[in-house]
């Protein structure tokens, strides 16, 4: 399994991508350097989450921001969608993401993706302060779909099964625009409203208040701070809900 990152991915046609391989004398490229671990997520990416740490260890952000998220009263580890994830009780654990050093307060542009199995829906998947106030987000399975608030709330168009794994989006432009999408399909779209930046911390599967826990698994929680396109999203989805049928494999 390995992560790649090329200038450009084509929507029409098959991308070929080569690996290298064997040299036992090759070294980790330095960190300014425009390929390597330190560079695998584009400079819009905020935070990554891949969920796949031991129980009660940190949750780090794979992006070089250092969002490192602290998990409270458990979450516990299990098998997830893309690896690792952790597994929410509904009642009282979270992961708790500090605003260290601000790369969460975005006012550009907003892209959420998300993996989701929820035992019961209503839980809250990522909040970032209470909704209402400035520079805040939230982003829940409300009802059977999603729904996300700022000033205003929203809903997706049609809902999501309960013990199977969904794949939540949302992207919003920070003014009006607001678009759902469900297993990498659009699935509704509306006015949150608008927010401004604040210094508020960031809370995987609960709300900022002692509430809205989740009951269920997440997985791969990303934030960037542009509007990821359609195409991108419906990508994501293709990648990773089915690998081995995304790719094909040549050997030469």
């Amino acid at each position: 399994m390995a992560w790649v990152k090329v200038p450009t991915l084509s929507y029409t046609e098959d991308t070929d991508i080569y690996m290298y391989y064997g040299n036992t004398s090759a070294a980790e490229p330095a960190a300014d350097s425009t390929y390597g671990s330190q560079n695998v997520w584009d400079s819009n990416f905020k935070g990554v989450w891949h969920l796949r740490e031991s129980t009660g260890v940190n949750n780090d952000d794979s992006t070089n921001n250092g969002n490192t998220g602290t998990p409270t009263n458990g979450p516990t580890q299990t098998t997830g969608k893309v690896g690792g994830a952790l597994s929410f009780d509904g009642t009282n654990d979270y992961v708790n993401v500090p605003d260290t050093n601000n790369t969460l307060d975005i006012s550009s542009g907003l892209t959420i993706s998300i993996w989701a199995k929820a035992n019961s829906f209503g839980g809250r998947l990522l909040e970032k302060g209470p909704p209402g106030a400035p520079g805040n987000y939230m982003f829940d399975t409300y009802a059977t779909g999603g729904r996300l608030c700022i000033s205003n709330c929203i809903n997706s168009s049609s809902g999501a099964s309960t013990g199977v794994w969904n794949y939540y989006g949302f992207t919003f432009n920070g003014v009006t625009a607001g678009k759902f999408y469900l297993n990498g399909s659009a699935n509704g779209t509306g006015n949150p409203g608008g927010y401004t930046v604040s210094n508020r911390a960031l809370f995987i599967g609960a709300d900022t208040n002692g509430g809205g826990r989740f009951n269920g698994l997440l997985d791969e929680v990303r934030v960037s701070s542009t509007i990821r396109s359609a195409g991108w999203i419906a990508t994501e989805y293709a990648n990773q809900n089915s690998p081995s049928t995304f790719y094909i494999e040549s050997k030469f």
